[in-house]
């Protein structure tokens, strides 16, 4: 990768530095003599050589400062000599855009066409073998016919000419430098860039990688288009310099922001500003008409390079201040500092000496992705640390976790234990209160309104009552597991056996409204639940509240899906807020219990006219 990016329209000033041996050195006495080196424009047949306008160059030669604006065919005339009889080897380094090359009248080589989309010579050296059997005694002209285009530095490369064998040598060189090492440098780019974009789209949050690829992937869509020897897959040599210039433009762009984020620099303004001015440079060749494409391609070449260079020369200062240094840091700031010298150099020589071949970026092109290669790979490895640190804290980090959660494991087991058994207790309360009690309120009520003393044979049926009421509150479970009544009719048969003779004693009037069948199909905890409810109720019914009637009423409900079962009674009633603000009331408490445990809702309203109490049921209560 080169470290100043050259522009596509530089061409033959701006090609690849090479060594040459001049025509004009101190040679042997087979070395060929050139005498003179003409140009002229082509006139209206651009396949005849012009008669008039030639004018003396030298080589290389860009016919932009002589023909300022002109675009189309030129000849070049060039006349030599040798001393001797000798085949005659031909280099030329570079030729914009599409040529010809004739010996005397002779054609020796030609592109195949001349017109749009032209092919690339430009980055493309040349060696031509002349025959002894060829040459003409004394004097020889060799003719090149160059077509080029008006926004590129149309012309001809350097010339040699001498021995073949170090013609052709000398072209191996040639070829070396401008292409081979170019691409390397593309193939390694690509790799590093492929290899980054994993890397990255493995990891999101790793976005100095995906900087890396981008700037990779741009160096390598810019750099193939400089070995390109023809337009393709664009349909002209505009098209290809409009997409040239863009992918330089990205690729500057890449590169700042890459360095400030391997640098860990978070300047989002200036982000943003440097996005914004890449935008606007891509879009600057698309938008520019063709007469003035050269000019655009200047200015974004230009101020693509100065934004490389001044991004070297800002993060020094940060870089060198940060402390402590660390080895990467201290590589990225040796790194820019080579950028940004090696750059003003070439950049001087690009602007102000075109005809100087002595640029530095194509040396130092491989050497630079190495270097950034090196500054990713200690990335990666300073990160491995950073993991394998991590990796080891969270390991002391979960044991430390794991034996804290197995304390708080056996702290919350001791308390589920004793909050098991502080649950136990408070059920057995509440079935000892709503079963047992019930009996032994309705066998003291029996007792109280009894006409003389009770007959051991009613005494001990009482007896009986209560000792099974206690062997149900004892195997409660195998209770709430039975199967359920198959009818309203047969659950309630129990406790209106129970409580239908203590009403009739005590003379208080009960209607029992069941239907025939379930409204929902029960299931048998919730028969028992029903059963302590309704005993509860209508034992305090007995104990409380002074009422002559009774209604109890089981029936379906539609919204939501379940039943309700309502306790009514014509009794004096009690305050309810109050009762419930004192906390009193354990039957209550009791019930409102009972039935949540069910998922079900409880309501209770009283008043001096009497009290009612209803328990609305879902049709498939928790289990």
């Amino acid at each position: 990768m080169w470290l100043l990016p050259l522009p596509a329209t530089a061409t033959t000033s701006l090609a690849f530095p090479v060594p040459q041996a001049s025509a004009q050195e101190p040679a042997s006495a087979c070395q060929p003599q050139i005498l003179s080196i003409q140009a002229a424009q082509a006139g209206a047949n651009p396949d005849q050589r012009p008669v008039t306008g030639w004018q003396e160059v030298a080589l290389p030669d860009q016919w932009s400062k002589r023909w300022p604006g002109y675009g189309g065919t030129a000849w070049y005339r060039i006349r030599w000599q040798q001393p001797c009889h000798a085949a005659v080897g031909v280099t030329l380094d570079s030729l914009s855009q599409a040529g010809a090359f004739y010996l005397n009248e002779e054609l020796i080589w030609s592109d195949p066409q001349f017109s749009e989309p032209l092919p690339r010579n430009w980055n493309l050296p040349h060696y031509w073998l002349l025959p002894a059997s060829s040459l003409q005694p004394g004097e020889n002209t060799l003719w090149f016919r160059v077509t080029g285009v008006h926004y590129q530095l149309a012309g001809l490369g350097r010339l040699s000419l001498g021995d073949p064998s170090t013609q052709h040598a000398l072209q191996q060189d040639q070829i070396l430098l401008q292409r081979t090492w170019l691409q390397a440098d593309i193939a390694l780019s690509f790799t590093l860039s492929v290899l980054s974009l994993l890397v990255w789209l493995s990891y999101r949050r790793a976005t100095v990688f995906g900087w890396f690829a981008l700037l990779t992937g741009s160096w390598v869509a810019f750099a193939s288009c400089l070995l390109l020897t023809s337009p393709w897959p664009w349909p002209d040599t505009a098209s290809l310099e409009r997409f040239t210039v863009s992918a330089l433009v990205f690729y500057c762009a890449c590169f700042a922001l890459f360095s400030w984020s391997f640098a860990e620099m978070h300047w989002p303004r200036a982000r943003r500003a440097v996005l914004v001015t890449a935008a606007l440079l891509i879009l600057l060749p698309w938008l520019t008409p063709e007469r003035w494409l050269g000019y655009s391609t200047l200015f974004a070449f230009v101020l693509s390079s100065s934004l490389i260079l001044l991004n070297c020369l800002l993060l020094q200062w940060p870089l060198w201040r940060r402390r402590p240094l660390v080895l990467p840091q201290v590589l990225l700031a040796l790194w820019l500092l080579s950028v940004l010298v090696i750059g003003l150099h070439d950049l001087t020589v690009v602007l102000f000496f075109p005809h100087e071949r002595n640029v530095l970026t194509p040396y130092s092109g491989i050497a630079t992705l190495l270097c950034m290669g090196m500054l990713m790979a200690l990335r990666v490895a300073r990160d491995m640390r950073r993991i394998r640190r991590f990796n080891q804290e969270l390991k002391r980090s979960v044991e430390e976790a794991r034996q804290d959660l197995l304390e708080v494991s056996e702290r919350q087991l001791a308390m589920e234990r004793e909050r098991s058994r502080l649950q136990a207790r408070m059920d057995l309360t509440h079935d000892l209160h709503d079963g047992l009690g019930s009996s032994l309120v309705r066998a003291i009520v029996s007792v109280e309104h009894a006409m003389g003393p009770m007959s051991n044979q009613a005494f001990l049926g009482y007896l009986k009552v209560l000792r099974d009421d206690l062997r149900q509150i004892l195997d409660t479970e195998a209770s709430s597991t039975s199967k359920p009544a198959a009818t309203p009719a047969q659950w309630l048969a129990p406790v209106r056996h129970r409580f239908g003779m203590l009403f009739d004693e005590i003379g208080m009037d009960v209607s029992w409204q069941i239907p025939a069948s379930w409204p929902i199909r029960p299931q048998a905890r919730l028969c028992l639940a029903l059963s302590r409810v309704l005993e509860e109720a209508l034992t305090n019914i007995v104990k409380h509240s002074q009422a002559s009637q009774v209604q109890v009423a089981l029936q379906r409900m539609d919204d939501p899906a379940g039943m309700q079962l309502c306790v009514t009674d014509n009794g004096r009633g009690f305050d309810v807020a109050a009762m419930e603000q004192a906390g009193t009331g354990v039957g209550l408490q009791s019930m409102r219990a009972r039935i949540e445990r069910l998922g079900g809702q409880w309501q209770i309203s009283s008043d001096s006219h009497g009290t009612r109490i209803c328990l609305l049921l879902p049709g498939d209560p928790p289990a």
